[in-house]
């Protein structure tokens, strides 16, 4: 009886194990991204304290943060989607860019220039990306990868 439970044993650990290894995996895979940069003003001066946010709505997700007294935020490992950046400061008007693609292991600069007008005004800015990445020599170029893309591929 002893030799019996010793073996559930074992081999509850074993599963275990083999169930950590594979989240661990699952998470490797799902990939993650950066989006930063910094808010200045029309003059180029730094605009601390403005709030800074990201948002997805296909997944539910944002986040918040407030510019340092440089003016730069930083959002890492985050989930990579396409996101619309807000930035909102007292005295300027709302900076708003849409869709901001970001790509595995990637880091995408927003740089926002605020202008002076009241919160209620909005500055929307779409995003894209000036030049394509292909990378023929490895793998270091991370792209993110949607079901409608599985889909196309069978």
């Amino acid at each position: 009886m002893h030799s019996v439970s010793r073996k559930a044993l074992i081999g509850f650990a074993l599963l275990l194990v083999a169930l950590f290894t594979m989240q661990a995996a699952s998470w490797a895979q799902g990939g993650s991204t950066t989006i930063r940069g910094t808010v200045t003003d029309a003059q180029g001066a730094a605009v601390a304290k403005a709030t800074v946010t990201i948002t997805n709505p296909a997944n539910n997700f944002a986040r918040t943060q407030v510019t340092t007294a440089t003016g730069s935020y930083s959002f890492e490992l985050i989930p990579v989607a396409d996101y619309t950046l807000k930035v909102e400061a007292a005295g300027f008007r709302k900076a708003e860019f849409r869709a901001v693609h970001s790509l595995v292991d990637t880091v995408v600069t927003i740089d926002a220039k605020l202008e002076i007008g009241s919160l209620s005004e909005t500055v929307q800015v779409e995003a894209s990306s000036a030049a394509v990445q292909i990378n023929t020599q490895d793998a270091t170029l991370g792209n993110s990868i949607v079901s409608s893309s599985h889909c196309s591929l069978a």
